[in-house]
């Protein structure tokens, strides 16, 4: 661990692997209006002096970097504002101050790239902070207060200016962080508006899982084998061939355990035989709501394919185990007759209980985007609509023809 003296009164100043090592202690011995960036690398900064008053700095985390800033005793210098940057599969993650007399200024995160970049801020015990203004927030980035939970999310289409409001819940005193987004996807917004329950994670509460039922038969080389009996090194049929089984990841919870707000995110979605086309599935197969499938040649989340009927959520379980395989290459599965992925890291691998950390919150590991080369993740909500259409006529196809059958009989 290196432990670093930097200036940011007179001058820029960046950490990389060229003068840093993996994590980083950062002094700041002169704090004015100028840019500290960590870059590939993690940081933390806890120390804070020489504030010039009135200055504006800015924090940047970019390439993978981890940036952690520790406000603390930070003294009574009051700052015009403060801006963080937050590049792609970055973090930047904010103490907020413990004294009185500390004003942070304006607030301002701005994102960039193609999303996956993730903002945390952590009030102070005497935190003034109430709002930040928000820039290109993308799909697969996240925002959000330690603490905190869901309030509201409004969008103005004609500006295309957001406003999500956050809060602790707390039934005295309770307190609320705003955040005013410009610049939203119109698409993002729509999904945020018709599903905000989906979004709950960008706060930090809750991570969903991604992953196969117990019981389902995955094909290998050597046939079907039940999920929860696959081993490391086995060959599992996947649409390029087989491929090497390198970890397998599991989660078991009792269903009166869970707490009532977080079951719909953990109820197995069921996709019904012949739910997509003939025989796909060959047969009932159970996957998690965030769990993606390759359908149409892209891959789906299950729970944006539910139709009430022949795709639909579980509920008659009492105890629910999760399995996720993970392959030398990112892959899709055949499994039941249909494709649907393997394991990709999004800063989730301690949602199961076979890793070395257990969470059921997303604290203090930062989420990202999960990398699927090759493959494209549906997230627009046109073409869910449109799959969601699809599949309930399909339904509606099938049930017709059941109910014919049973009449000739």
């Amino acid at each position: 661990m290196a432990i670093l003296n930097l200036d940011l009164l007179n001058s820029d100043q960046t950490i990389n692997s060229d003068n840093a090592d993996d994590t980083n202690t950062v002094n700041i011995v002169a704090l004015g209006t100028h840019t500290l960036t960590v870059d590939g690398v993690s940081a933390t900064v806890s120390g804070l002096a020489g504030v010039q008053a009135a200055s504006s700095p800015t924090f940047s985390a970019i390439n993978d970097g981890n940036l952690t800033i520790d406000y603390g005793a930070l003294g009574a210098n009051t700052l015009s504002g403060v801006t963080y940057n937050v590049g792609d599969t970055s973090n930047i993650s904010v103490q907020g101050p413990s004294i009185l007399g500390v004003n942070l200024g304006t607030q301002t995160v701005n994102f960039s790239g193609n999303g996956a970049g993730s903002f945390t801020y952590d009030k102070g015990l005497i935190d003034s902070v109430s709002s930040f203004n928000v820039n290109g927030f993308d799909w697969g980035d996240s925002v959000g207060v330690d603490g905190y939970e869901f309030d509201s999310f409004d969008y103005d289409s004609v500006s295309g200016s957001a406003t999500l409001v956050l809060t602790n819940g707390a039934l005295i005193g309770e307190q609320t962080v705003t955040f005013n987004m410009t610049g939203v996807d119109p698409e993002l917004a729509a999904a945020i508006l018709a599903d905000p329950a989906s979004f709950v994670d960008s706060t930090g509460q809750f991570v969903a899982p991604v992953c196969f039922l117990r019981g389902t038969m995955i094909d290998t080389d050597r046939g079907e084998v039940a999920v929860e009996d696959i081993r490391i090194g086995d060959q599992v049929l996947c649409r390029s061939g087989l491929r090497t089984v390198q970890w397998v990841g599991h989660r078991h919870d009792w269903v009166d355990r869970i707490p009532q707000a977080h079951l719909d995110d953990m109820w197995p979605i069921l996709i019904e035989a012949d739910a997509i086309s003939e025989a796909v599935p060959s047969k009932d197969i159970r996957v998690s709501p965030w769990h993606h499938l390759y359908v149409d040649g892209v891959l789906v989340r299950a729970r944006d394919l539910v139709n009430g009927s022949t795709i639909r959520p579980d509920k008659s379980l009492k105890r629910i185990s999760y399995y996720h395989i993970e392959l030398d290459q990112f892959d899709v599965i055949h499994a039941h007759g249909i494709y649907s992925e393997s394991y990709t890291d999004g800063g989730n691998r301690d949602f199961f209980h076979n890793a070395a950390v257990t969470r059921m919150t997303m604290q203090p590991q930062p989420r990202r985007e999960g990398i699927r080369p090759g493959f494209h993740a549906v997230r627009d909500a046109k073409t869910i609509s449109a799959m969601q259409r699809r599949f309930a006529e399909r339904a509606a196809l099938i049930a017709d023809q059941a109910h014919r059958a049973r009449r000739v009989a």
